[in-house]
């Protein structure tokens, strides 16, 4: 998927699994883009990659550890110490604290997850936002950031 969420690329396998094939109509809000012939390119623009995300499987948490811990080895080897997380699920969240449990995160991380309200018991959340502040917390005064 693009930086800016508008374009997402599929293989010809990921494309079949979603069932995406010439006669596949774009869906309302997106588009396929194809070839002269008809045949889709794998280049899936707007709603369209919403078609492939579906049938992906979701990133383990030894996945999701490994992509941050590779990300954060690329920022550090250009001098980058600090990075901000702009849309954080509660998975990826769990990887940076599990990360940095283990002493194992090189860089200050400020993450922020947008949240609807409708869907998660506010007083869970709660709790949840004040052990990862308390972890937060006890990290920095330990001296180890």
């Amino acid at each position: 998927m693009a930086g800016d969420g508008h374009s997402g690329w599929a293989n010809s396998r990921a494309l079949a699994e979603a069932g995406i094939t010439a006669s596949t109509p774009d869906p309302v809000g997106g588009r396929i883009e194809r070839d002269q012939r008809g045949e889709p390119t794998g280049t899936l623009r707007d709603l369209a990659s919403a078609m492939v995300a579906r049938v992906i499987p979701p990133p383990t948490e030894q996945d999701l550890e490994a992509a941050i811990v590779r990300g954060i080895a690329l920022a550090n080897s250009f001098g980058i110490t600090s990075v901000h997380e702009a849309n954080a699920q509660e998975s990826m969240l769990a990887a940076y604290l599990a990360l940095d449990r283990r002493g194992a995160l090189n860089a200050r991380v400020s993450a922020a997850a947008a949240v609807n309200m409708a869907a998660v018991d506010a007083s869970a959340l709660l709790l949840k936002s004040r052990e990862l502040c308390a972890c937060e917390t006890s990290t920095q005064d330990s001296g180890s950031k």
